[in-house]
This record gives C-alpha cells, sequence and structure tokens, in this order.
C-alpha cells in the first residue's frame, strides 16, 4: 500500500541531500551532532536565507552559517521574553489602577465601562477560564475567594495573559484609553496596534517560533515623531519588534532595554550576521538609542 507521507530520511541521508544541493559541511560528525540536537526541519527553516531561486545554495555557504543563524534567532527569542516580562506587569499594574480608582475594585465587571457588548463578553470568558485554573497562579493562594465575582480587580488583572490585557485596553472607552496612552507619552492611536505587536511577538518567542526574516501579519505603526529617524520603517520585521519593545521600555525600564540594546549589538558583531539578512537598517542602533534620547558616543 502507498503512503501518502514522504519517505522519512536519516541525519546522514539528508546531509547528502544538503551537500548535493551545495552546502559546504567541513565537520559532518559536528553536523550530524547538531542536527541529533535540532530537528532538521527547524534548522532548514533558515535555509531559504542562503539560497537560490532554484533552492541550491549559493557558493561558499556552510553548515556553520544555518547554524548561526539558528542559534542568534534563539537568542533573539530570549531576549524578546526579556523585553515583554516587565512591560505585561506594568501594563496590569496600571490598567489596575485605573480601573480601580476610577470604577472601583470591582469596575472591570460592569460593561458600561467599555464600548463593545461582544469583547466584554469575550474578556469574561477567557477570565473565567482561567479562575478555574486558579490554582496554577501563585497570586490567588493569599486571596480567599470562593468564585469569580469576589475577585478584586488587581488580582483580576494577575490571571490575566497580555492577549487579554490587550483586549481589555482596546474596549476600554475612548477617555480611559487615553489615560494609559498619557501615562507611556504614547498617542491612543497607535497604543493598541503596539500591544497587539507586544502580543504576535510575545507568543512567537514563547512558542519557539522564527523571527528572523520573517514578516508578521499586521504591522505596528510608527510614531509620528519617529518618522524622520526611521525613514525606511517597514512595521512588520524583527526591527518592528525592538522597535515597539523600546518605545514601551523607554518608559517603563530604560536601563534594561539600554542594556539589552547593547548586548545585541555585540551579539551581531561576534555573530557577523549581515544586517540586511535580519531586516536591520545599517543605522538600526542610533535609531534605538533615540528613542531613549540617548547619542552614539564617536
Amino acid at each position: 500500500m502507498n503512503s501518502v507521507f514522504p519517505k522519512y530520511r536519516s541525519i546522514d541521508e539528508r546531509l547528502d541531500i544538503l551537500i548535493s544541493d551545495g552546502l559546504q559541511i567541513d565537520d559532518r560528525a559536528s553536523a550530524k551532532a547538531a542536527l541529533e540536537r535540532v530537528d532538521y526541519f527547524r534548522m532548514m527553516r533558515f535555509a531559504p536565507m542562503f539560497e537560490d531561486e532554484n533552492r541550491h545554495f549559493f557558493p561558499g555557504t556552510t553548515f556553520a552559517d544555518l547554524e548561526n543563524i539558528y542559534e542568534f534567532d534563539r537568542y533573539i527569542r530570549h531576549i524578546i521574553m526579556q523585553c515583554i516580562d516587565p512591560i505585561e506587569v506594568a501594563l496590569r499594574a496600571q490598567l489596575s489602577d485605573l480601573v480601580g480608582t476610577r470604577y472601583g475594585s470591582d469596575g472591570y465587571r460592569h460593561r458600561e465601562h467599555f464600548q463593545s457588548a461582544q469583547e466584554f463578553k469575550e474578556f469574561y470568558r477567557k477570565l473565567e477560564k482561567k479562575f478555574t485554573m486558579r490554582n496554577v497562579y501563585e497570586v490567588i493562594d493569599d486571596v480567599h475567594v470562593s468564585n469569580i465575582y469576589e475577585l478584586p480587580v488587581w488580582v483580576a488583572f494577575e490571571l490575566c495573559t497580555l492577549q487579554m490585557l490587550e483586549l481589555f485596553y482596546t474596549n476600554l472607552k475612548k477617555h480611559d484609553q487615553k489615560e494609559i496612552a498619557r501615562i507611556y507619552g504614547f498617542s491612543y492611536r497607535d497604543l493598541p496596534s503596539w500591544l497587539h505587536y507586544l502580543v504576535v511577538i510575545r507568543n512567537t518567542a514563547a512558542h519557539q517560533g522564527r523571527f528572523v526574516d520573517r514578516h508578521f501579519n499586521d504591522p505596528a505603526t510608527l510614531d509620528r515623531f519617529d518618522e524622520r529617524q526611521f525613514p525606511d520603517f517597514v512595521g512588520n520585521d524583527l526591527f518592528a519588534a525592538f522597535y515597539v519593545c523600546t518605545k514601551f521600555l523607554s518608559t517603563v525600564d530604560v536601563d534594561l532595554i539600554f542594556m539589552i540594546i547593547n548586548d545585541l549589538k555585540e551579539e551581531l558583531h561576534d555573530s557577523n550576521i549581515e544586517l540586511k539578512k535580519i531586516g536591520f537598517p545599517e543605522s538600526w542602533y542610533e535609531q534605538l538609542l533615540s528613542i531613549l534620547h540617548i547619542g552614539v558616543e564617536q
């Protein structure tokens, strides 16, 4: 009986195919060991960066080049999560303070504070699901409640994912959206776009998705005050991820993002990765530092 599935090939067979396609493998044992640690198809997601239209590798491309870009992508996932963690924590605190101050400890439960009834119900449905898993969350341990209706706003938001926080924010009435944006010094017209992009890159990083040589749907907007400094901004690539993270961290934790930007600069230098291969402009370093109002030493 014929199978609809392609024949499974051993690592040695796959290495032979790569060699026949023009990839230079200087140390076969090392390459085999690498593919025993990292699935072949995960590694090959980066191959198109080094191939021509006939899917043959450019002359001089080595297996080490593939390994190098794979390790860089893994490094990117790590620092993206490092960026998003304090942003997410701060957003919880700011939303909690706004709702609690203006509408009380249970203000998040009242439909009249929101634009869409459907999105309000969707948020509450997701919150109820999180509440059923409350034993997973340490924050609930010290709060003695028997049902979701007893959760004060600051506890409710601790149960929320970043995607839920985005849903909550974008359904707030405009005057409340503007107040949160004011805290950051952002336009409330940009903030929904940037929150959504944070959700996309956070989920990509958490699920070991690829960042290098990838474009996402729904590009992030560019602050109109940044148009001169960022003339080639695309909005849906890896550089956009660092743009959005830098915008948030410029108010949340400027020391952290300054450290990350400089660490990234060293990593790019040590990895010898071409900026155009990862979608970074030549002046990426100066551009990101300009958000922090920090000049570059000559």
